[in-house]
């Protein structure tokens, strides 16, 4: 009898190891490859916020998307969009080579909205790239 209870601990066990081994090394999102769910301007984007965020978050949350916009703010590693799009760079984006008040298009994931006490709502991005214009 002990002997079965060692020998289902022991199939768990190696089960559970091949199953977290899985998950640990699973391949990334190619945020880059992927068809973007929203393509459009950060004042159209915001309107869209606008209109309700709830609603927004059930259709872009964790979504791709192109955003043209004027740079705001550039910081160490992330750059604002019309003062609403917060977009933190992908690793291999060189973010001091942008200029405020130049336009931009980037694409990148949508990582959700927040409440701000002065802009309202803000968008945030992650893993952008500039697109060759």
């Amino acid at each position: 009898m002990t002997k079965k209870i060692l020998l289902i601990l022991l199939v768990l066990a190696i089960g559970g190891a091949v199953v977290g081994y899985y998950m640990w090394n699973k391949p990334h999102r190619d945020i880059q490859s992927e068809e973007p769910t929203y393509t459009g301007t950060a004042s159209d984007l915001i309107a869209i916020l606008n209109e309700g965020a709830t609603q927004f978050d059930s259709l872009y949350k964790e979504e791709v998307a192109v955003i043209s916009g004027n740079i705001t703010q550039v910081g160490e590693t992330n750059i604002t969009l019309d003062n609403i799009v917060i977009c933190a760079a992908d690793s291999t984006v060189d973010v001091s080579m942008f200029q405020r008040g130049t336009d931009l298009t980037i694409k990148g994931r949508i990582v959700g909205t927040e409440e701000d006490l002065i802009e309202g709502y803000i968008i945030r991005v992650d893993k952008f790239k500039p697109l060759d214009q």
